[in-house]
């Protein structure tokens, strides 16, 4: 779960710093036009300018991008509607042949390199302009599997659209960041594409995972399927109106070039969305191997916990009484210090649950094992219910004179419970007695006596009387 949240927080970080960049980028160049830098608007004198409308959708682009979870749902709306409309004026004007007079709206243009309307995008601009605020739009209506899924397909065609315009000027490819005679794809217009359709995918993924949807990976592999097949029918069209490839060449060889490209463009598109996918599937499966190997520890810690616990008082059982013992007295015996095991038993409480009955017993062991805990120190002490009414307790590193003061303790706390027990013969609350042996241990084989000798204590304490304990010392018996 942690690394799910992790990756989230990076995907929502690389969404912010791609809004950021485009903000920026947009920034820049409307700074470049209103300072007459040419540098900002066409990053060399020979490439085409980045139109004032282009770096204003850019700085909008960002800005939806950036505060996506601060503005409200319907400025958001508001901002991708601007885009929508931005580019589908701009393509409406084109293909009309119109002019609505939105091209030098805001500003009058003075550098036309490769430009057939002055101010106006290109076309792919408008295009990719028009489908950023589409998918973007798409998104803030709701965030559902298909509207999302939708979404992520158009921002791999917005990527794959800005990467064919960009190697178009590092293979001088012109026709592959213009269409025929029209404007031209600037190159920093082609890089911000690039990094609009790589967040539009990270930003789809990270709502899937956001919003539970389970489409992320499915998601990212079907858009990079969708930016591959993008590029490859651009390139295709690209190389068909190019005068650098097409000049002086055999008409069949080109049309073979054209469908080699075409169909091994496809073919790896399709061959890399599908291991994706079967990427994604297996890495699916390993996690939930991983956390089911996971969920199978947690029962077998719980179990093990549980099968060393008392029910009832919720101390240790018998069961983990026995392996502790064993530890402390081999410890004892390394080390050469006392311990000392004490047996606990109610008095009369046979009578207790005749008269009281087999509910009220059980609180009242429920009590008596709160005393033994609350006066022990669970540091170097253990207290487990050794059977029916009988508690049994190992002190470590103690002498007889710090296990009277102990028990006196003990007897005062469940004394302070004042638990009525009308059929005791000595008080008028629950009592208990108890029988301790201290000592150093010699071996292992010495936890019998310890037992025996605390049993026969107990014996002791309950002749004499009850409501008392006995002390026998090891080393002088």
């Amino acid at each position: 779960m942690n690394s799910v949240k992790r990756f989230s927080r990076v995907l929502n970080l690389s969404v912010f710093l791609g809004g950021l960049l485009m903000f920026i980028l947009g920034f820049l160049v409307i700074f470049g036009w209103y300072t007459n830098n040419p540098t900002l608007i066409q990053v060399y004198p020979k490439f085409v300018p980045m139109q004032y409308n282009t770096a204003l959708g850019f700085l909008i682009f960002g800005v939806v991008l950036i505060f996506q979870r601060i503005i409200k749902e319907n400025v958001l709306k508001g901002f991708n509607v601007f885009l929508i409309l931005l580019g589908g004026l701009t393509l409406i004007q084109y293909i009309f042949k119109l002019n609505f007079g939105i091209d030098e709206l805001m500003m009058n243009h003075y550098i036309t390199v490769e430009t057939s309307h002055p101010g106006r995008m290109a076309p792919n601009t408008a295009i990719n302009f028009f489908l950023s605020g589409l998918s973007l739009f798409i998104i803030s209506t709701g965030k559902t599997r298909k509207k999302v899924f939708f979404a992520s397909c158009i921002g791999a065609t917005v990527l794959g659209l800005g990467i064919v315009a960009f190697l178009g000027y590092l293979s001088n490819v012109q026709s592959a960041h213009g269409w025929g005679k029209y404007t031209h794809m600037a190159i920093h217009t082609a890089t911000g594409f690039m990094v609009g359709g790589i967040s539009i995918i990270l930003f789809t993924i990270f709502i899937s995972i956001k919003e539970r949807l389970k489409i992320s990976y499915l998601s990212l592999s079907f858009s990079i399927g969708v930016a591959g097949v993008t590029l490859t029918l651009a390139i295709w069209q690209a190389l068909g109106a190019s005068k650098v490839f097409s000049g002086g060449m055999p008409n069949d060889l080109l049309i073979w070039i054209r469908t080699s490209i075409l169909l091994l463009g496809g073919g790896l598109s399709l061959t890399l969305t599908i291991a994706l996918w079967i990427a994604y599937r297996f890495w699916q499966e390993l996690i939930q191997l991983k956390r089911a190997k996971k969920k199978i520890l947690l029962l077998n810690h719980k179990l093990k916990e549980q099968s060393n616990l008392d029910p009832l008082t919720g101390i240790p059982n018998r069961r983990a009484w026995n392996k502790r013992i064993k530890e402390e007295v081999s410890k004892a015996c390394i080390e050469k210090y006392s311990i000392a095991i004490s047996l606990f038993d109610i008095d009369y409480f046979k009578k207790y649950n005749d008269y009281y009955g087999h509910q009220q017993g059980d609180k009242c062991l429920v009590e008596f094992a709160r005393s033994l805990q609350h006066q022990t120190d669970w540091h170097k002490d253990f207290v487990a219910r050794y059977g029916g009414e009988e508690f049994v307790a190992i002190f470590t590193k103690v002498k007889i004179e710090e296990i009277e003061k102990i028990l006196q303790r003990i007897k005062n706390t469940f004394k302070g419970y004042k638990i009525p027990h009308a059929s005791s013969s000595v008080s008028d609350y629950i009592t208990f007695s108890a029988g301790i042996c201290v000592g150093i241990p010699n071996s292992i084989e010495d936890i019998e006596n310890y037992i025996l000798y605390a049993d026969d204590a107990l014996y002791n304490a309950k002749t004499n009387g009850r409501d008392r304990f006995e002390i026998y010392n090891y080393e002088s018996i």
